[in-house]
């Protein structure tokens, strides 16, 4: 019997009032029962105790298998309390709370209460455990939480698409709408949801398989991408609809157009093949075709002079851009051009067309070609006028690139052939001049050469006295550095008397100080011997009292070794004292040991005490001796300082006597100094007359060579000029 089989309310009779009849039919159904009695369990069948884990509940509270709160926090005694208090007879009660099995887990739970008329029973209780649908329906949820999620965050990419996106159903209903659905509608999703959608040709156009429309709206232009939605078995369940404002991409497309039409440099496009696409003003100029007729041709079918050098073959393959150049003769005539090919590239990144550039050089090229022809002339000219005919003319028509400079280089040559007839005539006029110049030089040199002479006889005689007088001079001037030297090493000797006394006088005060200090030092060193001695008498009494220990050692080592002999000789009664006779026997050697490492070291000091004691005799004998020196030296000392006194005071006296013979001298030098400066004067004003004459006629000379160089150059140049056609 299921749960849904047993209806307590509706088999009451069947249970009447037999207790016992109730335990035994609610035992064999799997539906988990309890009986209560007011908030005791007074019965519970097998199902109800294998759900809860527990033998038996009978005689328990109710409360006991329930958590004290319920997992949102309200008590569960209170939850039960109220769906108790609302059962009647009439109105059975489902309970929805989470009940808690023995090991204390939690499960979820529907508690179908009914009240009872069976004596001694409240309320008949039905337990459903709904753990596997709350999971389900927890899942449902969170399924449902994370689409609505989910849904909130694809409209949130949705809206930030800048572009208007709408989705309809089959029947062209609205579904869904962006934010920019509402911008662009100008109204909101809520009104345009659930309403028919009115772009019936763009679906229209989806099932003929077109998916772009374009239309106008507001001077804009705008593209619509439309989408079928279907759904898991390919069924078509509504449209998606995508709208650009395409008016910048027109607004530049448009702008490249006239860009194309309008620039300067003729242009065309072709497509892969060879067909002509487009054209601009530029171009149909240059070549006199019109549209109509470019439409019949291709570009292969343009006439060429020379073979094309440009590759649009390898421009369509490489995606590079190519140049080259080639005549190609027009309607308009013959075209050097320059061509430029720019491959397009279309959104698959395969070439499409191929924009050729098209720069018209035969303009330049005609100019190229007269310019040479013009450098020849004017070649032609040059040589000419190297080979000294002036007598030619330069001429050229308006069409000439170098008219001007030919107009300049005929000018030139007339200037030049007018400028050398003048030169001509002056060289004639300047040659007769220099002669009459070199006739009147060679009569003032004559007089110069006079003038010259004489003043040499004078300045030479002038010379000899101004000589005389400065040897006078030079042997007063030495006289007078003489007595100068006399006084000043007379001053300088005296200075260095005057230092030796002071000097003397020091040393013989650090003398007498040295003598003091070396007659304590011989008392200190007559100590020192002293007490070097006394200490060498200790140091040997020191050994003895050495000898005497060792000697004592070896005394105790003998009797230890008697003794260690004479306790073998006792056996075991003596083999204590055996031990303490070894051990004073090691004792003595020990003692012995140190005795002879004690004489040692008191054999070395006694020998180093005694060298120095030698030594510090050999100082004391050295320091009397240098007493009786250092007496000497002060002693000597005194006799040189006063004899050094004597000696300044002479030279003092021979000094006054320099001073006054070095006035006098200095007056005779002054007198003698006077007369050499006017003889010195005088040879010097001589010397620059001769000096003067001398120069004006070496001027003389350079001026008759010059007007003979003159004359000879006159000569070539009028020999130069008649080299000239004119």
């Amino acid at each position: 019997m299921s749960f849904m089989e047993f209806r307590p309310d509706q088999n009451s009779e069947k249970i009447s009032n037999n207790l016992t009849y109730t335990h035994s039919l609610l035992s064999t159904v799997q539906v988990p029962f309890l009986l209560l009695s007011g908030d005791v369990v007074s019965f519970s069948n097998p199902a109800a105790q294998s759900l809860l884990g527990i033998n038996t509940l009978n005689k328990v509270k109710i409360t006991s298998i329930f958590p004290e709160k319920q997992p949102d926090g309200t008590p569960s005694s209170s939850r039960w309390t109220d769906a108790i208090w609302r059962t009647t007879p009439n109105s059975p009660q489902i309970c929805t709370i989470y009940l808690q099995k023995s090991d204390g887990e939690l499960f979820p739970a529907e508690v179908r209460i009914s009240s009872s008329d069976i004596e001694g029973i409240t309320h008949i209780c039905a337990i459903i455990d709904t753990s596997k649908e709350v999971a389900e329906k927890n899942r449902a949820d969170d399924l449902s939480r994370e689409l609505k999620q989910k849904s909130v965050w694809y409209e949130a990419i949705l809206d930030a698409i800048p572009f208007p996106i709408s989705v309809t159903d089959p029947e062209m209903i609205w579904t869904y709408v962006n934010t920019a659905v509402e911008k662009f509608k100008r109204t909101t999703r809520q009104k345009l949801v659930g309403k028919k959608c009115g772009n019936v040709a763009g679906i229209e156009k989806l099932r003929r398989g077109i998916t772009e429309t374009f239309f106008e709206d507001h001077g804009m232009h705008f593209k619509i991408d439309v989408a079928f939605l279907h759904d898991r078995e390919g069924k078509v369940i509504g449209q998606v609809e995508v709208v650009q404002n395409i008016s910048k991409i027109v607004e530049l497309q448009t702008r490249a157009e006239r860009i194309v039409r309008e620039n300067p440099i003729p242009m065309l496009i072709i497509d892969p093949a060879y067909k002509i696409v487009q054209t601009n003003d530029a171009f149909l100029s240059l070549t006199n075709y019109t549209n109509d007729a470019l439409k019949s041709i291709s570009f292969r079918d343009f006439t060429q002079v020379t073979k094309s050098t440009l590759d649009i073959a390898g421009v369509f393959s490489s995606q590079k851009n190519k140049s080259g150049e080639v005549i190609y003769r027009f309607p308009s005539g013959e075209k050097e051009l320059a061509l430029f090919a720019i491959p397009l590239v279309d959104g698959e990144g395969n070439t499409s067309d191929v924009l050729i550039c098209m720069v018209d050089m035969t303009n330049e090229r005609n100019t190229d070609r007269m310019l040479q022809r013009s450098i020849h002339e004017l070649g032609g000219t040059l040589a000419t006028i190297a080979g000294k005919n002036l007598a030619i003319s330069v001429s050229c028509d308006n069409s000439d690139p170098l008219c001007e400079v030919k107009t300049d280089l005929d000018n030139a040559i007339s200037n030049i052939r007018k400028t050398l007839a003048d030169i001509t005539d002056q060289v004639q006029v300047l040659e007769s001049s220099m002669e009459t110049i070199g006739n009147e030089t060679v009569q003032i040199s004559k007089g110069a050469e006079k003038v010259a002479s004489t003043a040499e006889t004078t300045a030479s005689k002038m010379k000899e006295q101004v000589v005389a007088i400065t040897e006078l001079l030079q042997s007063i001037e030495g006289l007078s550095a003489s007595f100068e030297e006399i006084a000043s090493t007379s001053q300088e000797v005296m200075t260095l008397a005057n230092t030796a006394t002071q000097s003397g006088q020091s040393a013989l005060m650090q003398g007498n100080e040295a003598s003091k200090k070396m007659e304590a030092v011989e008392t200190i060193s007559r100590k020192a011997v002293e007490e070097i001695g006394d200490l060498n008498i200790k140091i040997t009494d020191i050994s003895k009292v050495v000898k005497v220990i060792a000697d004592i050692a070896n005394q105790t080592n003998l009797l230890a070794l008697n003794a260690a002999i004479e306790a073998a000789r006792a056996g075991d009664a003596g083999r204590g004292f055996a031990v303490v006779a070894g051990e004073v026997k090691n004792l003595a050697g020990e003692s012995r040991r140190a005795t002879e490492h004690i004489e040692q070291v008191i054999s070395e000091i006694i020998s180093q005490s005694q060298k120095t004691s030698g030594l510090m005799t050999n100082v004391f004998d050295e320091i009397v001796v240098g007493i009786g020196s250092v007496k000497q030296t002060v002693d000597a000392l005194e006799q040189i300082v006063g004899d050094i006194g004597s000696a300044a005071t002479g030279i003092g006296e021979i000094t006054r006597a320099n001073e006054n013979q070095l006035v006098e001298i200095e007056r005779i030098s002054g007198g003698v100094s006077l007369i050499s400066e006017i003889a010195m004067d005088n040879e010097e004003k001589i010397s620059g007359l001769a000096t003067i004459a001398e120069t004006t006629s070496e001027s003389l000379e350079k001026v008759m060579a010059e007007s003979s160089e003159v004359q000879e150059m006159s000569a070539r140049l009028k020999t130069d000029l008649g080299e000239f056609t004119l």
